[in-house]
């Protein structure tokens, strides 16, 4: 069982900064957008570790045609070093899934999450879990 130990409040800051406690940021109508994505940050040195905890009861049982799990494209992971991107995938029967390990310390996450997604009944029933990671050199 997880706790929250921390929660980001879009109204002071889109900017997070991620250590080895883990941080959860929820979507919204104002972070997370093209014009104003969540800027993540962990100190030089460190990687960034995103989870994803999905509480989309429905999205468990959905199944393709082919006997696949759906998967619901509700944003995107933008690795500033790496510049590589990553989908934020919500669907499965998993509830807590490990989404990106990041190459830097920097990362933009942009949501697609739309309020006519909430007037079609596809409410983003998400958490993402952002932890700052210690790289170990042997």
């Amino acid at each position: 069982m997880w706790t929250f130990s921390e929660v980001a409040d879009e109204i002071r800051s889109c900017a997070v900064d991620a250590t080895t406690n883990p941080i959860h940021i929820i979507g919204s109508t104002s972070c997370g957008s093209n014009s104003q994505p969540w800027i993540v940050e962990a100190p030089v040195g460190q990687k960034i570790s995103i989870e994803l905890i999905n509480f989309a009861a429905s999205d468990s049982s959905r199944t393709q045609e082919n006997g696949r799990q759906t998967c619901r494209n509700r944003g995107l992971i933008v690795d500033k070093a790496g510049k590589t991107n990553a989908s934020i995938c919500v669907g499965g029967t998993l509830r807590e899934k490990k989404l990106y390990s990041s190459t830097g310390n920097l990362l933009n996450i942009f949501l697609t999450y739309t309020d006519q997604n909430e007037k079609n009944g596809n409410k983003a029933q998400f958490i993402l879990r952002l932890r700052g990671l210690q790289i170990c050199y042997s």
